[in-house]
């Protein structure tokens, strides 16, 4: 069922100002290979990034919302995104860690659905329905770049740090379908 817009009374960017004001951060994305290119992020999400601009989010995390996940949720999102897209229309939810600008690392609830686009694109349309009332350790930076990714925090041995030990993650929830 396609969703009931009396095109005829909004316009397109009266829609969008919808997005923008919804309570929950959201954010889309485009599958391109290992890349998921952003496409649109409501002010919630940049809020919860500490973003100024959806270019801004795009410059930090280089163009890919992969980056944007610590690497260890890289697979259940991305097995997550799959499911979505697979079974368009219906609701995936899972847990992942979120890493945000300021080196700060947020567990959230994510509730992915797979669409595609009046011109064929495939997407993947997600709300941050529960997020940590409080980051998580903030990690030590690998290098003086603000692009630094927190996940990817080591020693000069390579090593993962002690610091970023300390606290284990929280615990995930399995991905589900419904």
């Amino acid at each position: 069922m396609s969703p009931q817009i009396d095109a005829n009374r909004y316009t397109n960017e009266m829609l969008f100002e919808l997005l923008e004001v919804l309570p929950v951060p959201m954010y889309a994305y485009a599958p391109d290979g290992d890349r998921y290119v952003p496409i649109y992020m409501n002010q919630r999400c940049l809020d919860m990034l500490g973003a100024a601009s959806l270019d801004d989010a795009i410059a930090f995390y280089e163009g890919s919302m992969r980056n944007f996940f610590l690497s260890s949720d890289l697979g259940l999102v991305r097995d997550s995104s799959l499911r979505a897209l697979e079974s368009e229309g219906d609701r995936v939810t899972y847990e992942c860690h979120i890493a945000t600008m300021d080196h700060r690392i947020r567990l959230a609830r994510v509730l992915s659905e797979g669409r595609t686009t009046a011109d064929g694109h495939r997407v993947v349309v997600n709300l941050v329905v529960a997020l940590g009332a409080r980051p998580t350790t903030k990690p030590p930076r690998a290098s003086t770049s603000s692009r630094t990714h927190p996940s990817s925090s080591t020693t000069s041995t390579g090593a993962t740090s002690a610091s970023s030990r300390r606290t284990p993650p929280p615990a995930r929830c399995s991905a589900t379908t419904g």
